[in-house]
């Protein structure tokens, strides 16, 4: 493995907000935007999604175990009849900050060996992990769960093999390769960051490390990670604070 596959691998994760099954009334939301990848499939009656893109409104509709997918950042709403509900809210994020799958354009809607390859993953994972959902809370859940480090490998497996699945049946854009490659450019400062997170670093030394003049670096820094060198690792270290905080919990 490369470095940058190293540091790339180290700094991919995933958090999940939504996962169950659940028989649904008729449901109809209103227009919103999650910050998350939201997958939602149905064996049985129609379920529709409604996309805003520039000013344009599509309509995708999914039955008889097809999977909508929309991406995170996306405007939607879904409308549906009472019907069996299945679906995830996950996000992949890289270095805290980057949606992984914004480097790829997903598909709306999933068919065939896709939607039950996906089906299949999410049941999966509320079979390992329970319902997730602030809408429908379990009865008797304990409050303090038993470590189950076995649990928690396998979750991550799943939730890894999901993103797989879904870059599997997405094109990468354009503009989604281009950010790779600033990525790869970008990969001797990555590393120093993670390797002194919580040491003073300072522009020049970052813009050194990857043999660029300091304002070349910051430009291409922002355009790439959507934040400044400075903020990027503020945001870095918050990330790394609070992941301690919840596993010491």
């Amino acid at each position: 493995m490369s470095k940058l596959q190293s540091l790339v691998s180290a700094a991919l994760d995933y958090r999940i907000t939504w996962c169950e099954h659940h028989r649904a009334e008729p449901y109809r939301c209103d227009w919103r935007v999650d910050p998350c990848l939201v997958i939602i499939y149905t064996p049985d009656n129609p379920y529709r999604l409604f996309v805003q893109n520039q000013g344009e409104i599509e309509c995708v509709e999914a039955r008889d175990g097809q999977a909508l997918l929309v991406p995170a950042g996306t405007l939607h709403r879904f409308d549906a009849p009472s019907c069996d509900i299945r679906g995830i809210n996950i996000q992949f994020n890289l270095f805290g900050s980057i949606d992984a799958l914004s480097f790829y354009r997903v598909p709306t809607l999933a068919t065939g060996a896709d939607a039950h390859a996906l089906k299949h993953s999410i049941e999966q994972l509320v079979a390992v992990i329970g319902r997730r959902s602030s809408f429908n809370p379990p009865d008797n859940e304990p409050t303090q769960k038993r470590l189950d480090i076995g649990a928690i490998a396998q979750e991550r497996q799943l939730a890894f093999s999901l993103l797989s699945q879904l870059i599997g049946l997405s094109a990468i854009l354009p503009l989604g390769r281009q950010r790779i490659l600033l990525i790869q450019k970008l990969q001797p400062a990555l590393h120093l960051i993670e390797q002194q997170l919580h040491t003073k670093l300072t522009i020049e030394q970052l813009a050194q490390e990857c043999s660029l003049s300091t304002h070349r670096f910051s430009t291409v820094f922002k355009q790439t990670l959507g934040d400044s060198p400075h903020r990027f690792i503020i945001k870095r270290r918050l990330t790394q604070a609070m992941s301690l905080l919840a596993n010491n919990c």
